[in-house]
Order: C-alpha cells, then sequence, then structure tokens
C-alpha cells in the first residue's frame, strides 16, 4: 500500500492510498511543507513558517534541527 504526506492545517500525517490516516509526525500547527527524508525508514523532513527544518524519525522523535 502507497502512503503520502499531507501537511493540514499545519500539521503534518501519513494517509495511505486508501484515505485512512497512518500517522501523525507533526502537530504543532506551523509546518507549511513536509517530504520524506527516508521513505524506507519513515523519517520526514518537515519546515516550518519560521524556516526552521525538523528531520522527525517515525517514532516521531526530532533527530535534527535546521
Amino acid at each position: 500500500m502507497r502512503t503520502f504526506l499531507v501537511v493540514e492545517r499545519g500539521n503534518v500525517k501519513c494517509v495511505s492510498s486508501s484515505g485512512t490516516t497512518q500517522r501523525s509526525y507533526y502537530t504543532k500547527g506551523d509546518a507549511i511543507r513536509a517530504d520524506w527524508y527516508d521513505e524506507y525508514n519513515g523519517s520526514v523532513e518537515v519546515q516550518t513558517s519560521k524556516g526552521k527544518i525538523y528531520l522527525i524519525s517515525c517514532s516521531g522523535t526530532v533527530i535534527r534541527t535546521l
């Protein structure tokens, strides 16, 4: 099954191709962009409205702030 990242109201979540939410990655409400950092391992790169970029692991912890 294919999964996609969706930015909705500043929050980032992973949604399956059937439309069900698999996981929430970022819930602070100021995300403007999200990309897979490593899709195989499930890590995500999130850019906020303030310009910060967070690398978030599959468990939801911030690995690195740029």
